[in-house]
């Protein structure tokens, strides 16, 4: 009985986890990008913020979505060249 309570626990708490990772927002500053990673076009409040593998990337619309999963590579090296950048210039 005692395993089957730490077992419980232990799932309890990682979607505890994964909820609050999933609901913490990620404030306009923090993002490195100002244009979507598939189209190039300005991110505005239309934004829509997708999750991949634990990671925000921000795009313009849903429908790019599609796109990046074709090729998440591709356009991750976009995003991680502007973390880069932005870490030389903090």
């Amino acid at each position: 009985m005692q395993k089957l309570e730490k077992i419980l626990t232990s799932v309890s708490i990682a979607v505890i986890a994964a909820v609050a990772f999933a609901a913490t927002p990620v404030l306009a500053g923090d993002y490195p990008l100002k244009t979507c990673v598939v189209t190039g076009e300005k991110l505005d409040s239309d934004t829509y913020d997708y999750h991949y593998k634990g990671r925000l990337v921000r795009f313009c619309c849903k429908s790019c979505v599609e796109k990046f999963n074709k090729d998440p590579q591709k356009f991750l090296k976009i995003l991680d060249a502007a973390e880069q950048k932005a870490a030389k210039k903090s």
